[in-house]
């Protein structure tokens, strides 16, 4: 949590003293708060070989009309786990893609 209070003061470019000090301590603690309940919200799923997926579309290429292409592709199959939120997903033609489903690719 000092590192936290440190970082903060050095990134507002104020002196730490201690009115500062019950400012950013409060920061700090809300700041902590927020993550811990954002996390407990956070829902992972894991998923095994074999198991049926949809691909959600990315941003539409230049000139496609955002609204006539589909939301979601697939279905495809998860041909090989590669970690806990990396996988390897198969369509019926062969094409292969890795895909992730949380913010860290490999652990």
């Amino acid at each position: 949590m000092k590192l936290l209070q440190w970082i903060l003061c050095r990134r507002l470019g104020v002196s730490w003293n201690r009115s500062i000090n019950k400012h950013v301590t409060l920061w700090v603690q809300l700041l902590m708060r927020q993550k811990r309940d954002y996390d407990l919200r956070l829902e992972s799923r894991a998923y095994s070989v074999g198991d049926l997926v949809y691909l959600l579309n990315p941003a539409p290429k230049v000139g496609e009309a955002k609204m006539l292409i589909p939301i979601c592709k697939g279905p495809f199959f998860i041909s090989k786990v590669l970690a806990s939120t990396l996988y390897r997903i198969k369509e019926k033609g062969g094409l292969v893609w890795c895909i992730t489903t949380g913010p860290s690719l490999v652990e």
